[in-house]
């Protein structure tokens, strides 16, 4: 059987030119409370140069990737409107001989402004979790650093002086959380905490050397302190449109807490503006058939929990 490597470079290899690609999701990394006999979608984001170029090129290698609507809508200008608030278009339930495949389109000039600012959280929330980084160049790898060392910051705002890595993984892993739609509808409740228990040498193999880097926190085995004091200079640094909304709001002036609720705030008016908007993104660029198709599977895993434990 092709291990998970070879699989998001083949796939890849068929399509045209990326930037930087990353593979993500339970068909990339083991996560607690899925059957291991399963075969979960392969879930991945392309940065591109230019979206609507790259899928002219696309619909003619593989046709097959696109619903009618997407193949319709998506190497045509209209892709530049879609891509909305967040910047990235999904493309989902692609069949290939060794698994199904989605992914997801973002221009390179994009991706920088989301990651720099957050001006967008989708895809900057998604990146601070686990990813397969398929390729990347020091550009790419530089934001990356820069986004998980700004979710550091953030998560720890909610966290007492005393702690472990496991409750600041717990707390990061939600913050793209916060708010969203699709929580309340289709995704498993227990997906922050499945997302660390099942990756926590991952995440802890990327956030070890970056919370070393943070004045803020002392690391010794799995204790941790947070230094609020530090950590609230820190917080007058984070990414622009979090900071800007936290200077309009006051937040700086009310201590850790005022900024920890600030946070909290911004993110689930986000979050939530940005599933909605996904959502209905998803229905034209997979149409309605591939669109029922993925989120079926999502809605029998979290009700059929839900009655289990019933």
């Amino acid at each position: 059987m092709m291990n998970i490597d070879a699989k998001l470079k083949n796939f890849i290899a068929k399509r045209p030119e990326v930037v930087a690609a990353f593979g993500y999701g339970s068909g990339v990394f083991k996560q607690t409370g899925y059957d291991e006999n399963s075969l979960p979608q392969i879930d991945m984001i392309f940065v591109v140069e230019d979206v609507q170029a790259w899928h002219q090129e696309n619909r003619k290698r593989n046709r097959e990737d696109y619903s009618w609507t997407g193949a319709c809508l998506l190497p045509s200008p209209i892709v530049h409107c879609m891509s909305g608030k967040t910047h990235i278009i999904y493309q989902s339930n692609i069949e290939e001989p060794d698994g199904v495949y989605k992914y997801g389109m973002i221009s390179r000039a994009e991706f920088e402004q989301a990651m720099e600012t957050w001006s967008s959280f989708y895809v900057p929330g998604r990146l601070q979790k686990p990813v397969y980084e398929i390729c990347t160049n020091d550009r790419i790898d530089g934001l990356l650093y820069q986004n998980r060392r700004a979710a550091i910051v953030a998560a720890a705002c909610f966290l007492p002086q005393e702690t472990t890595c496991f409750e600041l993984y717990m707390k990061l892993c939600s913050l793209s959380y916060y708010g969203d739609s699709r929580m309340y509808v289709a995704e498993n409740p227990e997906k922050v905490r499945n997302i660390v228990t099942g990756s926590y040498d991952r995440i802890h193999e990327i956030y070890e050397p970056i919370i070393g880097d943070c004045p803020f926190l002392q690391l010794s085995g799995e204790k941790l302190m947070v230094d609020h004091a530090v950590l609230r200079k820190e917080a007058k640094e984070l990414p622009e449109s979090l900071r800007q909304y936290l200077q309009k709001s006051d937040a700086y002036g009310h201590g850790i807490a005022g900024i920890q609720t600030g946070i909290q705030t911004f993110l689930e008016r986000m979050n939530f503006s940005e599933s909605v908007g996904q959502t209905a993104k998803g229905l034209l660029s997979n149409g309605l058939l591939r669109s029922v198709s993925y989120v079926i599977p999502k809605l029998q895993k979290k009700f059929g929990k839900q009655n289990t434990k019933k």
